[in-house]
């Protein structure tokens, strides 16, 4: 479990620094992915076109690549397409529609924890069936 006491210092490291993962985990005495959790998106200048809402780089490749994610809606918004006027009017499904965003982020998410524990599983039974077939032949 992290500590979230270390995360101010986490997050300093992460995206004031160019020091790799591995070398800020251990530097913080933790696990990659506990550091994983420690982070928080950086904020990026501008706001979302479609909603009004602030956006932020998810991890230092976004923000290298100039791909923000709008905090409010979930859309990932180019830096260059950022804009500091006012919220799109309109409903939620207008501005859904004016994104191509219709679905929440949380979704999204949801689906690829999903295509991960498949893989992970079809990994497994891909490795007992190997042991099964090519195992210890003396």
């Amino acid at each position: 479990m992290p500590d979230a006491a270390s995360a101010p210092e986490a997050n300093r490291l992460y995206w004031e620094s160019d020091l790799p993962v591995a070398a800020i985990a251990e530097r913080l005495d933790t696990s990659r992915r506990s550091l994983y959790e420690l982070i928080e998106p950086c904020p990026a200048p501008g706001a979302c076109p479609a909603c009004g809402g602030s956006l932020g780089y998810a991890n230092r490749t976004a923000r290298d690549r100039g791909m923000t994610v709008c905090a409010a809606c979930g859309a990932e918004v180019e830096a260059a397409e950022a804009t500091e006027r006012p919220p799109a009017a309109g409903s939620a499904a207008d501005r859904e529609a004016a994104t191509g965003n219709t679905r929440p982020a949380t979704r999204d998410m949801d689906e690829r924890a999903v295509g991960i524990l498949a893989a992970a599983v079809a990994g497994v039974a891909a490795g007992a069936l190997g042991v099964l077939l090519f195992g210890d032949r003396r």
